[in-house]
């Protein structure tokens, strides 16, 4: 038997209304509500919730939200994540910002105040505490999370190159499975 679920999980909070790019994919499984903002080209794979209930989520272009990933905001801290950010499955991502080309693993918890630099790496299942600054072109790792090193600029261009092929071939392919295109 086929299971038809036929509707987006996007809606307001009070007043507050989600902006979401004609060009973003949000996957029908996700939820999105409040203050929340999605720019171009930027995917939300499934079951991912985006909750901007008390504060802004700024989502920038090229950015991929993999699935089961969180982010909520707190009254001090919204949560901001720059262009060509990819953050991986049942990430954590609680009032936090992330700059340009950031990778967040898998399973990763990002607190209150903390801010991965420019094109720094967050390891999986990593804690970044409360007011942590991780600097731009380091690798953190570990519990609570702490800076093991620098990263290569071929591991730089890795995370570009990843994050493309999510916008260019994944996030399409969900599309066309969502307007029920293959399958």
């Amino acid at each position: 038997m086929k299971r038809e679920l036929n509707f987006e999980m996007i809606g307001p909070f009070h007043e507050k209304k989600p902006a979401v790019s004609s060009s973003a994919f949000v996957h029908f499984t996700s939820e999105i509500y409040g203050d929340v903002s999605i720019e171009e080209q930027s995917a939300i794979f499934s079951y991912c919730v985006l909750r901007g209930d008390i504060n802004k989520i700024s989502i920038g272009k090229f950015v991929n939200i993999q699935e089961l990933s969180v982010l909520h905001v707190s009254d001090e801290y919204p949560c901001v994540i720059k262009d060509w950010v990819t953050i991986g499955h049942r990430a954590v991502l609680h009032g936090t910002a992330v700059e340009k080309g950031g990778l967040i693993g898998i399973g990763a918890i990002l607190l209150d105040g903390s801010i991965i630099g420019e094109e720094a790496w967050v390891a999986a299942g990593a804690v970044v505490l409360p007011g942590t600054k991780i600097p731009p072109r380091t690798i953190a790792g570990g519990i609570p999370a702490k800076i093991l090193r620098e990263l290569t600029s071929e591991e730089i261009q890795e995370t570009y190159r990843k994050a493309k092929r999510y916008i260019e071939v994944l996030a399409p392919w969900y599309q066309k499975i969502q307007k029920k295109e293959v399958c």
